[in-house]
């Protein structure tokens, strides 16, 4: 009893918006409820064996990882820290000439069914990565490496992520019975509403993200040392 108030705990710590969002980009895309399932479950299954491997191995993969990776101050990581950085400026750009084209042209352009439900289901297993920095997944997993059973370790993580991307799931449920037209409504006006400034401050944020990790890069190999101290 214990356990599962902790993983309830975490669960509801650990609420995640993100699949939600990611969803309902693949529906204004053009996906079908294929896609839906297919997402979701893959996010699930996904999200649980990694969970069940990190309770099983996570010492290992924690050793692993400290010996394999390049020392704090090495260079590989300016190196990275710039090519990053391309990648954001890029998108950044791209998405900014992109808001250019004009609304009715855009409105002109058919939406397709091209993702293949391959593409959607590695989609998913990719998203399922992101509970990795969670810090409430990690607790998850130390909380099942002490499960007395296989069976309990993959139904504790199996309770942490429903509860964790219930929003997903929620939403996926109610596409699938067709029941999803009023939650859009209610959440399509303030959505509205707050969507612009919140797109700018996103713009803004990765803006100062990347110019940050290209000083960073830039002060290691001008004075020899990072800019940010580790």
């Amino acid at each position: 009893m214990e356990t599962l108030l902790i993983v309830l705990g975490l669960g509801l710590a650990g609420i995640d918006p993100l699949g939600l969002a990611v969803l309902l980009a693949a529906l204004a895309g053009g996906a079908r409820k294929a896609h839906v399932i297919v997402f979701a479950a893959m996010t699930f299954l996904g999200t649980v064996v990694m969970g069940v491997v990190f309770s099983l191995f996570g010492e290992q993969l924690s050793s692993l990882a400290t010996s394999a990776l390049p020392h704090i101050n090495d260079p590989v990581w300016a190196i990275i820290e710039l090519i990053v950085a391309g990648f954001i400026i890029y998108w950044l750009l791209s998405q900014l000439q992109l808001s250019t084209v004009d609304g009715a042209t855009a409105a002109e352009i058919p939406k397709t069914h091209s993702s293949s439900l391959a593409g959607i289901a590695v989609s998913g297993l990719l998203f399922s990565l992101s509970a990795v920095p969670d810090p409430t997944f990690l607790a998850t997993a130390a909380v099942a490496s002490q499960a007395s059973s296989m069976g309990l370790m993959v139904g504790i993580h199996a309770l942490w992520v429903l509860i964790s991307q219930s929003l997903l799931f929620g939403f996926s449920m109610a596409y699938l019975f067709d029941l999803h037209e009023p939650l859009i409504a209610f959440v399509k006006p303030p959505w509205e509403r707050v969507k612009q400034p919140l797109k700018v401050l996103l713009f803004v944020l990765l803006a100062l993200l990347a110019l940050l990790m290209v000083a960073d890069a830039l002060m290691l190999f001008i004075a020899g040392e990072y800019l940010i101290q580790y």
